[in-house]
């Protein structure tokens, strides 16, 4: 009895150290996350993140940001084929995310950066096909949690960039943007490690909506 007793302690014991060292590893890169707007920077949080990942394949929040990493170093890449590849390990990073938490409203916001992403692969012939999934999956993140600031980041950054004859512009962004705003005033994450990422990036498009045309 007192060596299964052991047994068990050393095992918590072993489990623990290892999320301790997945927060701290997490941390270390959150730290530098929304401050990050090189190319090197984001390709060096990719790679640390997916290292996170790969190794805590347990733990949804790690999938999470190995997830929105590749989402977002595929909006930058200009190689279509290349492209493509970025965007589907993003996927296969937040389907076992979504998988280990489902209903969770910062995946689905994922869920629809990923769709904008392939969109961009081609807008002419995908827009139509693909975007009523991307506003689906915004409405379910929202309905989970209509306070999470990244909802109306993510919805007024498709506005701001959707041509104007289309519905979109800086002006019908802004609000959505002012709403993100008053979202992040009142937003404390679960953790310290848990997703607090976009005010600086908000910060960024309020600048460029109120730059004189």
């Amino acid at each position: 009895m007192k060596k299964l007793l052991l047994i068990l302690i050393l095992g918590m014991v072993s489990v623990f150290a290892q999320n301790d060292k997945m927060i701290k590893a997490i941390e270390k890169n959150l730290s530098i996350l929304d401050t990050a707007n090189t190319l090197e920077t984001a390709m060096l949080l990719k790679n640390n993140f997916e290292r996170i990942a790969d190794a805590e394949k347990g733990e949804w929040i790690a999938q999470y940001y190995a997830a929105m990493a590749n989402a977002t170093i595929s909006m930058r890449e200009k190689d279509n084929l290349l492209k493509e590849q970025i965007i589907d390990r993003a996927e296969s990073y937040l389907n076992r995310a979504d998988s280990l938490n489902p209903n969770n409203s910062e995946i689905y916001v994922i869920k629809s950066m990923i769709v904008y992403a392939r969109i961009t692969v081609s807008p002419m012939e995908r827009f139509m096909a693909l975007s009523p999934l991307a506003t689906k999956y915004m409405a379910l993140a929202t309905e989970i949690d209509p306070e999470n600031p990244r909802i109306y980041l993510q919805n007024g950054m498709v506005v701001m960039f959707t041509p104007e004859m289309m519905g979109g512009g800086k002006a019908k962004a802004k609000p959505v943007l002012l709403t993100a705003q008053e979202k992040f005033e009142k937003f404390t994450p679960a953790s310290s490690i848990h997703p607090n990422w976009g005010k600086n990036l908000l910060v960024e498009l309020l600048k460029r909506i109120d730059e004189p045309k």
